[in-house]
């Protein structure tokens, strides 16, 4: 696989993943409100807090990944590798959830400071958002070990469906079926533990 390809194929899969990103930016305010779709705004801030979190495994779990596809390391070091920080990971997950279902109620009424919306409501939708947090780290592991396949034209499709699934679907969800914040949550949720299946059993 030439190298060319890969590049092209992360560069069109990135782009095709953020332009998803923002098409449907101007419907969720339509149907959410200004105020809950704040709370989409608090989430991806929060991701990128949460991204320090990941000490390094992820890059280490690439490069381990590409020696080995190049011969200089063994499937038997790789795979110990990866279970040892899927059990790293597993302990992050239950502290980070730990820390935002029971810092929900905090973060309703100090941090955020919501004012049209109920509290209950947007305590559950950070409760939710704290499981898709986690399931987004998931993710992250697991693409790291397929790019270090060298499987990007795979990674990059899979990613852009994805992609079009995770906003284009919450669209829908939101016009279709429940116009709320948690629906939101919920269906980001519900793709992230889909694309959690497809790259884990990519990976191994």
């Amino acid at each position: 696989m030439s190298l060319k390809k890969n590049i092209v194929a992360n560069y069109l899969g990135q782009g095709w993943s953020a332009f998803m990103g923002l098409a449907f930016v101007p419907i969720y305010i339509k149907i959410l409100g200004i105020e809950a779709y704040g709370l989409i705004g608090f989430f991806t801030m929060l991701q990128v807090w949460l991204l320090f979190l990941d000490m390094g495994m992820t890059p280490t779990l690439n490069r381990e990944i590409a020696r080995y596809k190049a011969g200089a390391s063994n499937k038997e070091f790789v795979l110990d590798l990866l279970r040892t920080f899927e059990c790293m990971f597993l302990i992050v997950s239950v502290m980070i959830f730990g820390l935002i279902f029971f810092g929900a109620p905090f973060l309703c009424k100090i941090w955020l400071n919501v004012r049209n919306l109920p509290d209950d409501e947007v305590v559950q939708a950070i409760s939710v958002m704290g499981l898709v947090v986690i399931a987004r780290l998931w993710e992250d592991l697991y693409r790291s070990a397929i790019l270090g396949m060298q499987q990007q034209q795979w990674l990059s499709f899979v990613q852009a469906f994805l992609s079009t699934l995770r906003w284009g679907g919450a669209a829908i969800v939101l016009f279709f079926l429940s116009p709320t914040i948690k629906a939101f949550f919920l269906w980001q949720g519900f793709v992230s533990l889909i694309s959690i299946l497809i790259y884990s059993r990519k990976t191994y």
